[in-house]
């Protein structure tokens, strides 16, 4: 017998209790038989983690049409230039899906005040772009522009440019360890509904500077790769907090998000947690869901978008990949001269890597010629000399669409997958 779809209301065909009651509602209904006493056990944890989650979806009309065959957006390559794998979704664009798209309503939605807890991760304007994260907002997400090489004028340029993009709420980000007082004064000036925080020193006081974007009516994010650190930002006075698995590109910890995401959740609740590293579609927004997460942060996949920042080459480079072709590594950082405290860069293995892997030393000495190398492959679109940054889930990658669909497509993905492919496994026979 099937299940009941998941809604505001029910689980599984469940009573309301599972969801905005008790668990003791859930667990009167079991039968007293032994095996029924486990399961209902089981179901009594699930339930209580949803209670805590406050996760709900409610669907559109059920009346589903099937998908027409994709077209390609504008700006997207199409064919061979576009792919090297077939492409595992039948997409049918934004005008679609803005007509069919479930809701799914989690804490990250009702403290942002945004429709999809889907949020675009936070890099620099070298990979990010006003209309990135401008898009990403006024699709229902929320959009991050990264602040690092940006100066002061530049910051309040780049707030009023996504302003004038979208009403909708947006975020800027600061690398705590750079200490950028004169960087973080003009973001507090341009008051975004989000103030994204990561990376600081052990010694660096965080309260403070959530405290700072509190009084300008921010709210704010802490990024965190390990559970000591979600602690501190949570203690610190994060509105959210944001477990960054290993699997993610650019500047990373090491452990895996299927394990960290759980920690972080037990370690901060009740303060909501948003999963980040390897996502790329709504499976992943569905299971970052079910380890108890209020929301997804993506980098790698809103980078092979047609609005992003990055050159068309390194575009086609995460197309390309199957996944297995990045690698841990400082040596971007050599060649930057910026020491991360506790974090490695995921970025692809290319010619650039290979040559120094080991050799790191030699790197140091010959770091002005390298330096010059590199960012000269990065302005030219050369994959193999320019460290390209970008997370496993590039495997799952095999399109460049519009921001706009990928925020729709992954809540569309989600609501289907908790709606209609996990209820049936937990019905009644």
């Amino acid at each position: 017998m099937s299940g009941t779809p998941l809604t505001g209301s029910s689980v599984a065909g469940t009573s309301a209790g599972v969801v905005d009651g008790t668990i003791d509602e859930v667990a009167e209904t079991a039968d007293s038989s032994p095996a029924h006493a486990a399961t209902s056990k089981a179901n009594a944890a699930t339930a209580e983690r949803l209670c805590r989650t406050k996760t709900s979806v409610t669907t559109p009309s059920p009346n589903r049409t099937a998908l027409p065959e994709p077209s390609p957006q504008p700006g997207e390559p199409s064919g061979a230039e576009t792919q090297t794998r077939p492409r595992r979704h039948k997409w049918a664009g934004w005008g679609w899906f803005r007509d069919n798209v479930g809701v799914i309503r989690t804490r990250l939605c009702e403290v942002l005040g945004i429709e999809h807890p889907v949020a675009l991760g936070g890099m620099p304007t070298v990979y990010n772009t006003p209309t990135l994260t401008a898009a990403v907002s006024e699709a229902g997400g929320i959009g991050i522009m990264g602040c690092t090489s940006l100066d002061p004028g530049e910051i309040g340029d780049v707030a009023s440019e996504v302003r004038d993009r979208t009403e909708r709420p947006f975020g800027l980000n600061a690398l705590l360890f750079l200490e950028d007082k004169a960087g973080y004064a003009a973001m507090l000036a341009a008051a975004p509904g989000l103030i994204s925080l990561s990376w600081p020193r052990k010694d660096q006081d965080v309260g403070a500077w959530v405290e700072e974007a509190h009084d300008v009516g921010s709210k704010v994010s802490f990024m965190a790769a390990d559970v000591e650190d979600a602690v501190r930002g949570a203690e610190a006075g994060a509105d959210v907090i944001v477990a960054q698995g290993t699997e993610g590109g650019g500047h990373v910890g090491w452990m895996g998000l299927s394990v960290l995401l759980p920690m972080v959740v037990d370690a901060v609740t009740p303060v909501p947690v948003v999963a980040a590293g390897g996502i790329a579609d709504g499976r992943g927004l569905a299971a970052a869901l079910a380890y108890g997460a209020d929301g997804v942060l993506l980098g790698t996949r809103f980078l092979a978008t047609d609005e992003s920042g990055l050159h068309p080459n390194h575009k086609q480079a995460i197309v390309h990949s199957d996944g297995h072709d990045t690698v841990l590594t400082e040596i971007p950082d050599i060649i930057s001269g910026t020491v991360w405290p506790g974090a490695m860069s995921r970025v692809k293995r290319n010619r650039l890597i290979d040559r120094w892997a080991g050799q790191e030393w030699g790197l140091r000495q010959n770091l002005a010629e390298a330096a010059e190398g590199a960012q000269d492959a990065r302005r030219a679109g050369d994959p193999e000399e320019a460290p390209l940054f970008f997370g496993q889930d590039a495997g799952l990658i095999d399109d460049l669409p519009r921001a706009a669909d990928i925020v729709v497509r992954i809540v569309t993905e989600a609501e289907e997958i908790i709606n209609h492919h996990l209820p049936p496994l937990a019905a009644d026979e």
